[in-house]
């Protein structure tokens, strides 16, 4: 856990990294010079309170493959899981589910959570997204859109203008449950 005045080294490239603590964002670690990891973007208070709900042994997790290597926000037994707000191209989406495998997203939908229609169904929700952001129709790992207290997980989506598809909500708590284990 970064504390004010601490020091210490990137698991990644061993460079230095140094404790940020102030009163707007989280505590966090944040490399004096540029960060060493490709798949790396600044973090929100929102990526870094997820990351939190987590044990410290499970987050920025270096994981090496085929002489690359990169940092997956949390690495549980069982899965990766990224936490993503900012908008990320397809090329990205591919290049971390290739990287990482197992994996599941988390999507911060705050900022066009309006554009979401939901009817309830027999069993599941379907949807339409207005203006979506096209990159996730192409995601192939499981997607979660975080709405704050309840995910939408997205079963499938239909690339198509109006964009939609069906999906589950999940409790956050039963999320954190699942993705623990």
């Amino acid at each position: 856990m970064a504390q004010k005045g601490h020091r210490a080294a990137c698991p990644l490239c061993l460079d230095p990294v140094l404790a940020k603590c102030g009163n707007i964002k989280v505590n966090h670690w944040a490399h004096l010079s540029c960060d060493c990891d490709t798949f790396k973007q600044s973090e929100t208070e929102w990526h870094i309170k997820w990351k939190q709900l987590f044990p410290t042994n499970q987050q920025e997790c270096v994981m090496k493959k085929n002489g690359i290597t990169h940092r997956a926000d949390v690495k549980t037994n069982t899965k990766i899981i990224e936490f993503q707000k900012s908008s990320i191209s397809v090329d990205q989406i591919t290049d971390r589910e290739r990287f990482y495998g197992n994996m599941v997203w988390v999507v911060d939908v705050s900022d066009f959570c309006k554009n979401f229609r939901f009817c309830r169904r027999k069993g599941f929700e379907s949807f339409r997204w207005l203006w979506p952001r096209i990159t996730w129709t192409h995601a192939v790992a499981p997607i979660f859109l975080d709405f704050g207290d309840s995910l939408f997980q997205i079963k499938k989506v239909y690339r198509n203008i109006p964009c939609g598809g069906w999906g589950l909500f999940w409790h956050k708590d039963v999320f954190l449950d699942w993705a623990k284990n």
